[in-house]
């Protein structure tokens, strides 16, 4: 065999390597058999590498943002680098494949639907495949799809939008409704730590009696006023599911140690060292969501009590 001949070959096995190494990655096998499957200690170490990949996609990178990704996928099958590839392919208008890593993505029920299957639903629309995006449109609502506003200007969605099932479809999954029938207390928590009170005009109110929902300490956290610590968003109906989205947050701030341990919540001994006025702050959505679901033929509903007069009296 001639020195030409051996270069031939190596290229087309060097190539062939790579094709199976790319097809491979993209494959829920990959996912099931990986190593290092379910083992922590390597998704945390994979999570922290996601945002040379980030930054490496916002410069359009795209090629060395992929080999990170490899990179990452070989520590941990992390279900962020999935969705991140996902979002580099459709910038490249890689569509078979972005519709893989998103798709893989959704393996790991711990990392946002919400937001998976919206950009499926982009993907789907761009595509002219209406079914499946209006599949996706709807998954990405009731997993809690916080940017409701956002939809009707969405380019991606263009084509959805020009269906004749597309008004119908706004009025029932994304537009605001309401139910009389609905307003009351729901007891989401068994041990009583939270309240959820449906308030008239498609209010809701989470109230939190055990710890502050601004740093976790005990602040103002008595057990008895709804208003002191609480989520502020709101509810509509899908089908029978109440799904509700929390917006802001509201409540006292208790004081940090002077060396806090990560994750540690503010200091608040004896109720003190927490802070007189009440601070709101908006939800920093990101890639996950805040909100609830819930049935409205399980949920047990109480209405007309004395928590719920006090929560929705604005």
């Amino acid at each position: 065999m001639n020195r030409k001949m051996c270069i031939t070959i190596g290229m087309l096995i060097l190539f062939n390597s790579k094709v199976f190494s790319e097809e491979n990655i993209l494959s829920e096998n990959f996912i099931k058999k990986h190593k290092n499957y379910n083992q922590y200690s390597y998704e945390f170490e994979a999570e922290k590498k996601i945002k040379t990949v980030e930054n490496l996609k916002n410069q359009k990178k795209f090629e060395d943002a992929i080999n990170e990704i490899n990179s990452i996928l070989k520590i941990y099958p992390l279900p962020k680098a999935y969705y991140t590839l996902g979002n580099i392919y459709m910038d490249l208008k890689n569509y078979n494949s972005a519709e893989k890593a998103y798709k893989l993505a959704l393996i790991d029920r711990s990392y946002s639907k919400a937001y998976i299957h919206y950009n499926l639903a982009c993907l789907y629309s761009l595509i002219n495949n209406e079914k499946e995006a209006f599949l996706n449109l709807k998954e990405a609502l009731v997993s809690g799809y916080p940017h409701l506003d956002f939809i009707s200007k969405d380019k991606d969605l263009e084509n959805l939008r020009k269906s004749n099932k597309w008004q119908e479809f706004k009025k029932k999954n994304i537009q605001l409704n309401y139910s009389e029938n609905l307003i009351g207390t729901y007891n989401i928590d068994d041990t009583g730590k939270s309240e959820l009170f449906l308030c008239k005009n498609n209010i809701a109110i989470k109230s939190s009696y055990l710890s502050s929902t601004l740093d976790g300490s005990c602040c103002r956290a008595d057990g008895v006023n709804p208003k002191n610590n609480y989520d502020y968003g709101t509810w509509r109906i899908i089908d029978n599911r109440i799904i509700v989205i929390y917006y802001k947050a509201c409540g006292y701030r208790g004081a940090l140690p002077p060396k806090p341990n990560e994750g540690a919540p503010a200091d608040c001994v004896n109720k003190r060292n927490c802070s007189l006025t009440q601070e709101c702050m908006k939800t920093e959505f990101s890639n996950y969501t805040h909100f609830d679901l819930l049935e409205t033929n399980q949920e047990k509903l109480v209405k007309e009590t004395k928590n719920h007069k006090i929560a929705c009296d604005f």
